[in-house]
């Protein structure tokens, strides 16, 4: 989300995300995600902290585009501050990134 700030982001800087390698950084939180957490074609979003503050990584499950084989879409990575965000993390289905990086 970056409301139309051009290369702005609306996000923290978080050196769990290296922008450079943003492929391989969101690949490595969802390998630290599954590691406590599994991931499988059920799963919609993954939780993190980082610092005190909450971040969602949604997912989808679908064909993807080129390959005709089936895997999970990274839809969005952002900074929770709605309500029904932050509501998703009343239970241990998060994990935090402030002591990994």
């Amino acid at each position: 989300m970056n409301l139309d700030l051009g290369d702005a982001s609306m996000n923290p800087e978080m050196d769990a995300v290296n922008l450079d390698e943003l492929p391989d950084s969101i690949f490595d939180l969802l390998e630290k995600f599954n590691a406590s957490h599994p991931i499988n074609n059920e799963t919609q979003y993954c939780l993190f902290k980082w610092k005190g503050e909450c971040f969602i990584l949604w997912l989808k499950y679908k064909r993807l585009n080129g390959t005709g084989d089936e895997g999970l879409e990274v839809r969005s990575f952002y900074k929770c501050i709605k309500d029904e965000d932050l509501s998703k993390f009343d239970d241990e289905n998060w994990i935090d990134l402030s002591n990994n990086f």
